[in-house]
């Protein structure tokens, strides 16, 4: 539904069920006259009544086409008929049922938006018993659709569920990727989450055997692809440290990967996380030829792994910052010990 039809229907809906509650006293006292206030009576109420007027005029106008008018009473079955009555009835609620779906901007500071307001309620209460026919025969569609999608989500999520339970079984063969990847991505959102922690926690208990911790990238790879999971950075830095604890490592994808989680957290202006910098600094020092050979490093790769560690720092907050990497306390040593004596004394 679009932003707009929100609006309308939003606008509508206070026009019908809160105007009694907004007019009175102790309404117009809580509110204090805002704008808010002040746009309801102006503009929302006047619209609904040329909507209804305009709707009654044109169920009129239609009960009249056959050049007479059917007053209520009763039919000569025996059954009562609201005659006119249920025509201008279904007028109003096509005029009101055409104003919401057809699309368009009605400023009601411009003269002619009246116009357009009266012309599509005559044209909603004349075709009213079809606009109401057409409304709901989509709405049964959206509904059927709806059902459809989320039989076909909860078939999916089963298998997504299955299929990523076996894959991180570690004593039966891995499962075909391509059967993994195609549950994980029809999957419900609820599941994908599910799935998220099944993972991280299979990893964490299997932290020090990479060989298992690799049966969990396959997985990853599948929620950081669903469009779903492109504003959250968690997905992003459990692939990232699945591949950087896996053997055998793939440490430039790690980088990459959690170069991506920073970018949505800064984004998203998320607070802490501050463990992804320093396990990219990791990464980015076990990739250093010259720290494997004993070495200090070079620029520009010193100056990145040192603002990863200091942003780390930075980002803790107030909560204490501990250096549990043996890894980036060996470069410390080599690179700047006095930003290493200086977090060890913190």
């Amino acid at each position: 539904m679009s932003g707009l039809r929100a609006a309308k229907i939003a606008m509508l809906a206070a026009c019908m069920f809160t105007a009694p509650v907004a007019m009175s006293p102790a309404a117009v006292e809580q509110t204090g006259n805002s704008a808010a206030g002040d746009r309801f009576f102006l503009v929302a109420i006047p619209i609904a009544m040329v909507l209804a007027v305009a709707g009654w005029v044109g169920g009129l106008l239609y009960g009249l086409r056959g050049h007479e008018l059917l007053l209520p009473g009763r039919t000569p079955q025996g059954t009562y008929s609201l005659g006119f009555v249920a025509d201008c009835l279904y007028g109003v609620a096509g005029a009101f049922v055409i104003f919401l779906i057809v699309p368009g901007d009605f400023d009601p500071g411009v003269p002619w938006t009246w116009i357009k307001i009266l012309g599509l309620g005559l044209i909603g209460g004349y075709g009213g018993r079809g606009v109401i026919d057409q409304a709901l025969s989509q709405a049964f569609k959206d509904l059927e659709r709806k059902v459809d999608q989320s039989e076909i989500e909860r078939q999916a999520s089963a298998e997504a569920l299955r299929l990523a339970t076996r894959q991180l079984t570690d004593d039966i063969p891995e499962v075909n990727e391509r059967e993994l990847e195609a549950a994980i991505l029809s999957a419900s959102p609820a599941m994908a989450i599910e799935l998220l922690h099944r993972a991280r926690d299979f990893r964490r208990q299997n932290a020090k055997n990479g060989e298992l911790v690799r049966r969990t990238v396959p997985i990853y790879r599948v929620l950081v692809a669903r469009p779903d999971h492109q504003s959250f950075h968690r997905p992003f830095a459990q692939l990232a440290y699945a591949l950087k604890d896996s053997t055998p490592p793939d440490l430039q994808g790690a980088i990459e990967q959690l170069t991506k989680a920073i970018d949505i957290r800064d984004k998203a202006a998320d607070r802490g996380f501050y463990k992804y910098e320093l396990a990219r600094a990791e990464s980015y020092i076990e990739l250093d030829q010259n720290w494997r050979d004993g070495r200090s490093s070079e620029e520009p790769l010193r100056s990145q792994i040192l603002s990863d560690i200091n942003t780390a720092r930075v980002r803790a907050g107030d909560k204490p910052f501990v250096l549990n990497s043996a890894i980036i306390s060996d470069w410390l040593r080599r690179n700047d010990p006095a930003l290493l004596q200086a977090i060890n004394q913190a």
